[in-house]
């Protein structure tokens, strides 16, 4: 049994969400927390915030290309991004560079954006 209860513990705390703390950032109010937000941005699944202050002194880029969809969530507790530097906090920069047309969406792009909205006919 101890083997057990040993290996679930593994295993809940090997699929946990990383949080943005993970990859450096402090979230005091007074540490520049850009770069640490952006390794977190960069590697895979959701940017999950927990409770503090984020400082960011430039745009936190997400490139959904490369990173697909990206949740971005608080822990329990109040979360705070400061922005302290020119423009946005967060800069979302889409999957293609065409219009909100359909004709301007290449079939690779459309098949990546399309699957978490399209649904099969009942």
């Amino acid at each position: 049994m101890k083997h057990l209860i040993l290996y679930l513990f593994l295993c809940a705390t090997a699929f946990a969400a990383q949080t943005v703390t993970d990859f450096g950032a402090v979230g005091d109010g007074g540490a520049d927390d850009t770069a640490a937000i952006q390794r977190a941005v960069d590697a895979s699944g959701p940017l999950v915030f927990p409770t503090g202050t984020y400082r960011l002194t430039a745009p936190v880029v997400i490139r959904l290309n490369e990173t697909g969809y990206k949740g971005i969530t608080g822990a329990a507790g109040t979360t705070r991004i400061l922005m302290e530097g020119a423009g946005p906090a967060f800069h979302i920069i889409g999957t293609h560079g065409g219009t909100a047309s359909p004709a301007s969406v290449t079939p690779a792009i459309w098949k990546l954006s399309a699957l978490m909205t399209r649904r099969k006919a009942l």
